[in-house]
């Protein structure tokens, strides 16, 4: 159950250190100097001391329960949904009603119609190589085919700089927990979102995965919430006993003809499938067969192998969509593709992704593909993020429930406002995006980065000081939202552990966390 799990990660492997870095922090407070030390950062110190239980415990302050629910519901610029808050306790915890206003775009659905859905997750997928996005060097055609016909969203931003956590953003509608490990995080709070929703309006709900299903816990991850099928790179494989390997995992053309075979096998009833691919993971291999597409020779050996694996992996979303078509399953199935984070490939002088929130670290494709139901297709340049996916897709199937989503249905035309990222290691870098400005903090150094994308779109000067004014009002909303997501995570407000915790604590709406 999820208090067992809680105690053996929570006490076992993080408490005993925990309350070592966090003695060791407050004592940098006295005797670090101020530039040097995390303890006066007030989002850092708060987390540390969070180990250090007495602490803690006099520092924390029970009437601020319902502040913090204000301060939830005032940050967020929650567009044309039609909502309610069922319990003061779990401020991010709202049942949605529906949404209401003129839409932006329309995808053909009878009334009560169930069609399938896939999420498709594109590994590393950065928007900077993308043809249609204006790619100088994009090697995306069958992306590029199917955005004609799509709605593409052209200012699309992960959340954050890790797979791991573009789920639950993409999945969950919120920020992940900004500085747990996701081996931890993945085992020690739940979420309330898209597969329990979908489960509800009667899908059944799969996780089909190349990779290794066990990393940074997977299957328990996805098992625990509301998945009814898991299935790893191990159970795929045998449907391709003679397919090599490749680094990480199987080929991603495993998985397309293995999503497209499983979803065949079950189409009597709406599947909701989540897909992630792999073979554009570090260190790029691709399967021996596959042919490279032809490159300019002054292009380095690593930006080559990176652009090779980025090529096939579009190839392969073209064989899934063919094979969808070939099975009669086209028709039926509402797509939302998209990249899980970018990878930086030399600019900034960067090549880890772990570094940095530019550009080539966070924004990524989006599109939604419903074959025969847009009759429109277009781009929307406003700015979104993954934190936006859980409001679209319940608007598109007239989906209500509860959920933790803080962003806005797409559907409907949006206000210019504020989106968040932060990527929680080495530098510790946090930022937001507003219209054409683009602010990042970083932590460790102090640091202010302005960009204007609109005149600047590769962030290459920082105009931070000659909008010093600005620059401190994005500041200050940036380490809000830190100083927020850090409170419900440590105080463990995201949502009860179950159903008899729901009860306890005052929420009136019947619904069940799955254990």
């Amino acid at each position: 159950c999820w208090a067992d799990l809680k105690a053996v990660t929570l006490q076992i492997q993080w408490l005993s250190l925990g309350a070592l870095l966090g003695v060791v922090d407050v004592l940098g407070a006295f005797f670090i100097p101020k530039k040097l030390s995390y303890a006066t950062d007030h989002i850092v110190f708060q987390h540390e001391v969070w180990y250090l239980k007495k602490l803690y415990r006099f520092l924390k302050r029970k009437n601020d329960r319902t502040d913090i629910g204000y301060l939830v519901r005032s940050s967020f610029q929650v567009e044309n949904e039609k909502k309610s808050y069922p319990s003061s306790e779990y401020p991010l915890l709202k049942y949605t009603h529906g949404f209401s206003g003129e839409k932006q775009f329309e995808v053909k659905l009878e009334g009560g119609e169930r069609p399938h859905v896939i999420f498709l997750f594109l590994e590393s997928f950065r928007a900077r190589n993308v043809g249609c996005l204006g790619a100088k060097r994009g090697v995306t055609p069958h992306f590029d085919r199917l955005a004609k016909d799509s709605i593409l969203f052209s200012n699309f931003y992960a959340n954050s700089v890790r797979t791991s956590r573009s789920v639950v953003s993409s999945l969950f509608g919120l920020p992940s927990d900004v500085d747990a490990s996701e081996a931890a995080a993945r085992v020690s709070v739940p979420f309330i979102g898209i597969p329990q929703l979908m489960q509800n309006a009667g899908y059944q709900t799969s996780y089909l995965h190349n990779g290794p299903i066990r990393f940074e816990n997977q299957d328990v991850f996805f098992d625990l919430h509301s998945y009814d099928v898991v299935r790893g790179k191990d159970a795929i494989a045998t449907q391709f006993p003679k397919m090599d390997s490749t680094s990480w995992g199987l080929p991603d053309e495993c998985l397309m003809h293995y999503a497209a075979d499983f979803l065949e096998k079950r189409q009597e009833t709406p599947q909701f499938l989540t897909l992630f691919t792999i073979t554009n993971h570090h260190p790029w291999n691709l399967p021996s067969h596959y042919q490279p597409p032809a490159l300019p020779p002054e292009i380095s050996r690593i930006y080559r192998k990176y652009l090779n694996t980025f090529h096939y992996t579009d190839a392969c979303l073209g064989l899934l969509i063919d094979l969808l078509k070939e099975k009669g399953l086209s028709k039926n199935t509402l797509l939302f593709i998209l990249g899980d984070h970018g990878y930086p490939m030399g600019e900034h002088e960067n090549f880890v992704e772990q570094r940095y929130l530019y550009e080539e670290n966070i924004r990524v494709p989006f599109m939604i593909y419903a074959e025969g139901r847009i009759h429109k297709p277009k781009v929307i340049e406003n700015v979104a993020s993954q934190l936006d996916l859980v409001p679209t897709l319940m608007d598109l199937l007239g989906l209500h429930g509860l959920n933790l989503s803080i962003g806005s249905s797409l559907v409907r035309p949006l206000k210019e406002r504020r989106i968040f990222f932060h990527n929680p290691y080495v530098f510790k870098n946090y930022g937001c995006r507003e219209g054409k400005y683009k602010f990042i903090y970083t932590r460790l150094s102090q640091e202010l980065e302005l960009y204007d994308l609109e005149s600047d779109p590769f962030e290459k000067h920082n105009i931070a000081h000659e909008n010093l004014k600005l620059a401190q009002e994005f500041l200050h909303s940036v380490k809000s939202y830190e100083r927020l997501f850090h409170h419900l995570y440590a105080e463990k407000q995201i949502v009860p552990i179950d159903s008899y915790d729901m009860a306890e604590k005052g929420v009136s709406i019947e619904f069940a966390v799955q254990k």
